[in-house]
């Protein structure tokens, strides 16, 4: 039996024009995670709103309660320019690469409009749902870059993990837990037994 959660909100049909080369660039960082342009760019839209909330959020709470509100907004107009100028300033450069353009048409839900609409009054230098949009884009081109490091790392780490002694690995786990209780590995030493582990696993009594 399945049940489907009946639709929440409604979608607002908007044609979003992309720079060519930042088209170009979408598709090389899209084709192997997203199904088609509209998927990629409203996940990054997503994603940018949820990060920038978030950064506004840090920012006013890190300010001086006991100053003036003039004092505290350009604390938090700084903090802004920090984190938002990078993509436009990069955005700057596929304009000027580039006087053609794509169209891509998203069907935005109105909860994320409500968020891109709330963010561009709070940070002019936005302007408008376009601007957004492509920064968006930028902005989550950057974070796949930094996740694929991330992979990389944890695939070599992972490699060593592969090589290390299984009997001598489970002495330094038990040792460590020993005394906390906590339970991670559904796993005896057994040599004869196949190498296999199974993590965050429940506690056997």
């Amino acid at each position: 039996m399945s049940v489907i959660a009946p639709a929440t909100t409604g979608t607002v049909k908007k044609t979003i024009r992309f720079p060519d080369a930042l088209i170009r660039e979408m598709d090389r960082y899209a084709r192997y995670t997203y199904t088609n342009r509209p998927d990629f760019v409203l996940a990054a839209m997503r994603q940018f709103a949820y990060d920038t909330i978030m950064m506004i959020d840090d920012a006013i709470y890190e300010t001086d309660r006991n100053a003036t509100i003039e004092s505290r907004l350009v604390a938090v107009e700084l903090q802004r320019a920090q984190n938002v100028n990078p993509y436009l300033k990069d955005l700057a450069g596929y304009m000027d690469d580039s006087e053609d353009v794509t169209q891509v048409m998203l069907y935005i839900p109105e909860g994320l409009i409500d968020e891109v609409e709330f963010i561009i009054g709070f940070i002019h230098t936005l302007k408008n749902i376009t601007v957004f949009a492509r920064v968006a884009v930028i902005y989550a081109m950057n974070a796949m870059d930094y996740h694929k490091d991330m992979l990389k790392h944890i695939m070599a780490f992972d490699n060593l993990r592969l090589e290390m002694n299984r009997n001598r690995y489970l002495k330094e786990i038990r040792s460590q837990y020993k005394e906390s209780g906590v339970y991670l590995l559904d796993i005896e030493e057994d040599p004869k037994k196949e190498n296999r582990m199974g993590l965050f696993g429940r506690r056997r009594d």
